[in-house]
Parts: C-alpha cells; sequence; structure tokens
C-alpha cells in the first residue's frame, strides 16, 4: 500500500517515515521508497513535496516503469495491462538539478519515455508515444570505458 498520491498533475504527499528513507536512497534519478509489502504505513504526518511524484512502478513483464495511480494499468508492450512488481519509485520534475530532462509521461500506454527526439519512440497503444503532465529529469551516473 503507498501512501504516495496524485497522477501527473498532483502534488505527492509522503509521510515521514518514506520520507526518511527517501532521503539517502536516490536510484538512477528516481528516488526509491520501499519494497511493495503491505506493510502498515506511518500516516500520522503528511508532507507536501513540491517537485515529485510518487506511485510510479517497474512493470515485470516490459521492463518499464509506468505510473500506478490510476485504476487503469496501461498498456504494456507484453500485452494487457502492466504488473507492479518490486519498489515505489518517485521522480523528480520541474526542478533544477544535473541530469537528464525531457523524461515524460504517455498518455496512451501511462510509461515513462524519452521526449528530447523528434521521433517519440513506438507506443503499444499504436503510434508514437504521446507526453503529457510533468517534465521529469533522471539523474545518471557517467562512466568511462576502459
Amino acid at each position: 500500500m503507498s501512501d504516495s498520491k496524485g497522477g501527473p498533475g498532483g502534488r505527492l504527499e509522503i509521510s515521514r517515515r518514506r520520507l526518511l528513507v527517501t532521503t539517502g536512497a536516490a536510484v538512477g534519478g528516481a528516488v526509491l521508497l520501499a519494497p511493495a509489502s503491505g506493510q502498515a504505513e506511518d500516516k500520522a504526518v503528511k508532507r507536501n513535496i513540491a517537485g515529485v511524484q510518487g506511485d510510479w512502478r517497474f512493470c515485470h513483464k516490459c521492463q518499464a516503469l509506468f505510473f500506478n495511480g490510476y485504476a487503469g494499468k496501461g498498456v504494456c508492450a507484453a500485452g494487457g495491462g502492466h504488473e507492479a512488481a518490486g519498489y515505489y519509485f518517485v521522480l523528480f520534475y520541474d526542478v533544477p538539478g544535473p541530469g537528464q530532462p525531457d523524461w515524460r509521461f504517455c498518455r496512451k500506454c501511462q510509461a515513462l519515455f524519452f521526449d528530447g527526439y523528434a521521433g517519440k519512440g513506438v507506443c503499444p497503444v499504436g503510434g508514437g508515444h504521446e507526453a503529457a503532465g510533468y517534465n521529469f529529469r533522471l539523474d545518471y551516473e557517467r562512466t568511462t570505458r576502459r
């Protein structure tokens, strides 16, 4: 059970316990919240955090991040709707900092895609992805080849 709420255009509410988990666990430009375990959430203290959005999940079928904040789970490239597995992620949007901007929510399939090129990739619904909502920024780590 996630205590983060809000789809594209909404604000995230997060408990103090989850906020403490997020402060030290940045992973690939997203903040890793916690495994989906059904544990009781600490809802005593809520905080609105501008510039982040929760309810992003990993789809174990197509291996993409998708927005899990709606009843419908989008359209998975592997067939049917996306199926959440593992961790909850919080993504940064419309905030300055290092990383790559132009990662967007596709309103058709509900997956995250890169919107920085003229071509928008292939959406499993058909045609190219269609951006909606926030402009997310994903951090990355530069590596050197040896």
